[in-house]
């Protein structure tokens, strides 16, 4: 497993891997594991690093991702944390660029509808090939924004580009993220400025700047309920190709999140009609996430009635990546007052509950 780390505008990242015969290359061993780094360690962060194998034989337990994270965070205070194994699937930008297809789901964009009714200043999008930056870079304008160059991409090849619907704002969305990026006292109140343009409400902006570890992992182990209790489909985020909002909601029943969504979702359906029906078989499900796929259940009385599987896509494509899933069918899932988290045939899921 990796973790990538970002401190004060600096970035190294880490590597745990099982090792119990003392046979991988490591600079340090912590109890039947190998921790090793990539790349160039910057010199601010050497003393961290130092102290990171007594942190995290601190902290080692059932669960080594979580352990290296917290680690992490307590060798280097303020940190950005990235788990790049045990998190949730990292889902093409094919699916939100361009307009929902006639009969089809994706692609659909409920960040330009947003942007378009004023319900946000600005859309902001990460891509990781050319190819990708490329093609949102022409959708957006396609819709009529202005948008930003995407320029050279980050060390780990992450390329970001914001659209707004005037230059000033375009001008003021690359200040803030220049400020963010440089990791210092300012960083924090820049964060929350981009979060209001990007219309993210206020209380999900806290909580996210609460969360230690803001990757993933981290937002799910802090921000999902105990299972029990059925949330409505219009805060999914776990499942993030059903997401009608770009933010993590504070809480599955966040009014706020609520009020955006139901918003959203009119803009599409005004933009396709019939959009809503089709989201809402997919989105009104119990909702099962692995690092690799993830699961739409339609759960009556604890038996799985209709499952479809969702896998990663290749590239830009989107033939073939959703499918009907039978051998679900039929099953019990047993959901109670139990974590936000399962484990089924070895395969451990993440799981958010949106019959409501």
């Amino acid at each position: 497993m990796f973790v990538r780390v970002r401190w004060r505008a600096r970035a190294l990242e880490l590597e745990l891997e099982e090792d119990p015969g003392g046979a991988r290359p490591a600079f340090a061993r912590v109890a039947g594991w190998a921790l090793g780094y990539r790349g160039e360690v910057p010199a601010p962060m050497r003393a961290g690093l130092d102290a990171l194998p007594g942190l995290l034989a601190a902290r080692l337990g059932d669960d080594p991702g979580s352990a290296l994270s917290e680690a992490a965070l307590a060798a280097w205070p303020g940190a950005s944390i990235e788990l790049a194994s045990g998190g949730l699937p990292r889902w093409p930008s094919s699916l939100r660029i361009g307009p929902p297809l006639a009969g089809d789901l994706w692609p659909f964009d409920a960040e330009t509808v947003g942007l378009e009714r004023g319900l946000r200043r600005l859309v902001k999008r990460e891509q990781f090939t050319p190819e990708a930056a490329t093609r949102d870079a022409a959708w957006l304008r396609a819709r009529g924004f202005a948008v930003s160059d995407p320029g050279a991409p980050d060390a780990d090849g992450r390329r970001v580009i914001f659209a707004a619907r005037d230059a000033a704002s375009l001008a003021e969305a690359e200040a803030l993220e220049r400020q963010l990026r440089r990791g210092d006292g300012a960083s924090a109140d820049a964060g929350r400025r981009l979060g209001e343009a990007l219309g993210y409400p206020a209380c999900c902006i806290e909580a996210y700047a609460r969360v230690p570890a803001r990757d993933d992992r981290g937002l799910a182990e802090a921000l999902l309920p105990p299972l029990g209790r059925s949330f409505s489909p219009l805060t999914v985020w776990l499942l993030a190709p059903l997401g009608i909002v770009s933010h993590t909601p504070c809480a599955l029943d966040c009014p706020a999140t609520l009020t955006l969504a139901r918003a959203l979702l009119g803009g599409l359906e005004a933009e396709a009609p019939g959009f809503e029906a089709r989201w809402r078989d997919l989105a009104a499900r119990v909702h099962l996430v692995s690092e690799r796929r993830a699961l739409a259940l339609d759960v009556d009385h604890g038996l799985v009635r209709r499952a479809t599987e969702l896998t990663l896509p290749e590239g830009l494509a989107l033939d073939g990546w959703i499918r009907e899933a039978p051998g679900w069918v039929g099953r019990g899932l047993r959901l109670l007052d139990d974590p936000p988290r399962v484990t089924i045939e070895g395969e451990r899921f993440w799981v958010a509950d949106h019959r409501g």
